[in-house]
């Protein structure tokens, strides 16, 4: 058969394909108005171990139902609202954690961090460190980068940080800004296609089933006992010297896993959970388990694990609250963090 022959009878399906794809584009772009369900706001991390946040991005999109605006200050980390500029003499607060610190289907103006620096005022410049898809020992390493003498706030999450730590889940794969989602099974797509409207919609469907079940976490995991109390025992270890080092000006709080709150979601996880079961035990300076209480699942997005505005909100309250009792404790070291909080 010629060339030609074999063009012609290949033309017509093939622009039959790119017209059905430019049609499902165009679909896409119209029920999401726009925006995209990925934010582009990530690079791998040095080693390409993990993933870190490019400094100065932005990205206008719908996570989790909601569209929020996510974007990234020139230092690389989720802009928090309302910080003081660089140059004013602020007192550095830094949260570290996964993807509840980050906020994620949060805006910028609804993260943790930006509700603590409310809460603290202009006096203090609130840091955002968090980083989806991390654990405990990115949190450790992450500590570590943090000069002794300022205040940290280590956020951990109950329902995922313990198998963090046990290394069930391994790093995720950055490509053109995103974290690459199963559909892409670990494939360099091209820039063109991962921020296609429809590819990304396709791959938020695919990732519905292929993740229907979540793992139970670790802690209500009803044939896990020892390895939750094997995993805990680690976890705190990782701290034991930072403690030593930074005496009360490192606090350590978590985020209640959500099936506390709402019975309902507990068949999205597998196996079966057993909500009855004390917490964790994570080291937690801020009581959250008080604080949580009476919020329900209102205090979660729907359908979903994540903090909502009203979630974050509480627990930075609770940690404002913490920080500011140990700025004014009445001992040597209080009255140093006094000092450096004037």
């Amino acid at each position: 058969m010629s060339a030609a022959r074999r063009l012609r009878r290949w033309w017509r399906p093939a622009l039959a394909a790119l017209v059905f794809l430019a049609a499902c584009e165009a679909v896409a772009w119209a029920a999401l108005g726009g925006l995209g369900l990925s934010p582009a706001v990530f690079r791998p991390a040095a080693g390409d171990h993990g993933q870190r946040l490019q400094s100065d991005a932005s990205s206008r999109v719908r996570l989790l139902g909601r569209n929020v605006v996510v974007s990234v200050d020139a230092d690389g980390h989720r802009r928090t609202i309302g910080v003081p500029p660089p140059a004013a003499s602020a007192v550095p607060v830094h949260l570290i954690g996964d993807s509840q610190v980050f906020g994620w289907g949060l805006a910028d103006d609804e993260t943790i961090a930006s509700r603590v620096q409310a809460e603290l005022g202009p006096g203090f410049r609130v840091l955002n460190h968090g980083i989806p898809g991390t654990g405990p020992l990115a949190y450790q390493a992450e500590l570590a980068g943090v000069a002794s003498g300022e205040w940290t706030v280590v956020v951990h999450t109950e329902e995922n940080d313990l198998w963090d730590a046990y290394g069930m889940v391994g790093g995720s794969s950055v490509q053109c800004g995103h974290l690459a989602p199963v559909l892409a099974g670990g494939f360099h797509l091209p820039c063109l296609v991962l921020d296609s409207r429809s590819f990304q919609v396709a791959a938020r469907l695919y990732d519905s089933l292929y993740y229907r079940h979540r793992p139970a976490p670790i802690g209500y995991h009803p044939y896990a006992a020892v390895a939750t109390s094997v995993l805990l025992h680690r976890t705190r270890g990782l701290y034991d010297q930072a403690r030593e080092e930074r005496g009360p000006r490192l606090v350590f709080t978590y985020v209640p896993w959500v099936g506390r709150y709402a019975p309902d979601r507990l068949d999205t996880y597998f196996p079966p959970p057993l909500p009855s079961r004390q917490p964790i035990g994570f080291p937690d300076d801020c009581a959250m388990e008080a604080a949580f209480v009476g919020g329900g699942r209102g205090l979660y997005l729907d359908g979903d694990s994540h903090l909502s505005p009203e979630g974050a909100g509480r627990l930075a309250g609770a940690v404002a609250r913490e920080l500011k009792r140990r700025m004014l404790r009445p001992s040597t070291e209080g009255r140093d963090s006094k000092e450096a909080a004037s």
